[in-house]
């Protein structure tokens, strides 16, 4: 039985995560690797990227709102203003995804599309923003997305009001990890405060962008996206059972 690790926001930095990894001693053939979501844009590797990960024999990813927009992309051409945005980089990753074609372009959008909304592992519930307001317990999270996946739930995303969806919010909602964090910074972004949820889960999240693994144990969330593509930033792996974290340099 090997160990189990999870890593923060990717956004291709393809070298920053093998540095991570090698640093945890991530050995492919009994360890398993938990992820936030988030695989590409900004980043300049995303091909190797792509290939390293779905090579990973015990992968668990969790979809984020990067791996959203590309998905879309790659079902129905249709490139999201936001995802256009200089900032989000996601007109470049098209344009440098077109090396994938036929059967590889295939067998990776529906890798992409069987991402789930959460991942379980023991005690830890992995997500990509957080857990929404609307959502009155673990539980109860747990019980609503069971199931869902990106290709089951990306029809609803372009063709409904998706403002109540819960996914939606599971993707993009900062408030929790925000309300947590309570810095001047942090607040200047809060739409809801929000109260920490009552519960032995611990919520492991992505999302938002931190200088170093962020953890707050009365809200019972770890952030890992540590900025990995920002200058400073670092991509971090953390051992899920003992919280020990491995990151890369900048």
């Amino acid at each position: 039985m090997g160990r189990s690790f999870v890593v923060g926001d990717i956004h291709a930095m393809f070298d920053r995560l093998i540095e991570a990894l090698d640093k945890a001693k991530f050995d492919n053939d009994t360890d398993s690797l938990y992820f936030t979501g988030d695989l590409l844009d900004r980043g300049n590797k995303p091909i190797e990227t792509i290939s390293f990960l779905m090579g990973i024999k015990h992968f668990y990813p969790v979809c984020g709102n990067h791996d959203l927009w590309l998905y879309n992309a790659l079902k129905t051409g249709i490139i999201a203003s936001g995802w256009a945005h200089p900032e989000n980089c996601g007109l470049r990753t098209f344009l440098e995804l077109r090396p994938l074609v036929g059967p590889k372009r295939l067998e990776f959008t529906n890798w992409l599309g069987s991402f789930p909304f959460y991942q379980v592992y023991k005690d830890k519930i992995i997500v990509h923003g957080g857990i929404p307001s609307q959502i009155s317990s673990i539980e109860d999270f747990i019980d609503n997305l069971k199931g869902k996946t990106l290709k089951t739930e990306q029809p609803y995303f372009f063709e409904h009001n998706k403002a109540q969806c819960l996914v939606d919010r599971t993707l993009w909602d900062r408030d929790y990890i925000y309300s947590a964090i309570d810095d001047n910074e942090a607040k200047k972004h809060i739409k809801i405060r929000r109260e920490a949820i009552n519960t032995n889960w611990t919520i492991v999240c992505g999302h938002t962008p931190v200088m170093d693994v962020f953890k707050r144990d009365d809200y019972h969330i770890i952030d890992v996206d540590t900025s990995s593509y920002e200058p400073y930033g670092s991509v971090t792996v953390m051992d899920l059972d003992t919280l020990q974290t491995f990151k890369s340099t900048c």
